[in-house]
């Protein structure tokens, strides 16, 4: 049975300067993707208790993001938001991220991380405006947001990889 790469080994496995990090050294790489693009610092921990230095931070712009009424979140809208002319969706667009993962398991984001909308397009009516009052202190947002974010990550830099192979 294969065990779950944690975000950092992933990005290790693409990005092969990351496998020489010593204790306390930070790496910062750029990527610009298909849904945003991201500055990410990466640094080998001194220890399991250093809670001074994360794992792996990334601040950057997602392009939109496409919010559901069941509150899915996705980077595009679905066949079914599409042919309803996208009734009941929030669309946040140029949202400026500042995120924190501590561990650099891609499962545990810090709650402090900040979320802003620049701009947004409002077709859920009542539901949108509370959703987006409360986007900043919704966990569950946060965390989806996150993992969006990684596969964004990780699907630039393997394309890039292969590219570059050739």
């Amino acid at each position: 049975m294969s065990r779950h790469k944690s975000f950092q080994e992933q990005l290790k496995h693409l990005i092969r300067d990351l496998n020489h990090l010593k204790k306390g050294d930070v790496h910062v790489i750029s990527v610009h993707s298909r849904h945003g693009h991201y500055q990410i610092m990466i640094s080998e921990k001194n220890n399991s208790s250093d809670n001074m230095h994360p794992a792996i931070q990334i601040n950057g712009e997602l392009y939109h993001l496409i919010i559901s009424p069941k509150h899915d979140i996705s980077l595009m809208p679905d066949d079914y938001q599409i042919n309803d002319n996208l009734k009941d969706t929030l669309i946040v667009k140029q949202l400026t991220i500042n995120m924190t993962d501590m561990d650099g398991s891609g499962c545990h984001v810090d709650t402090d991380s900040d979320l802003h909308a620049k701009d947004y397009v409002n077709l859920a009516g009542r539901e949108g405006e509370l959703f987006l009052d409360n986007m900043d202190h919704d966990t569950h947002f946060l965390h989806q947001t996150y993992a969006l974010i990684q596969a964004d990550i990780l699907e630039s830099l393997t394309k890039k990889r292969k590219l570059n192979a050739h």
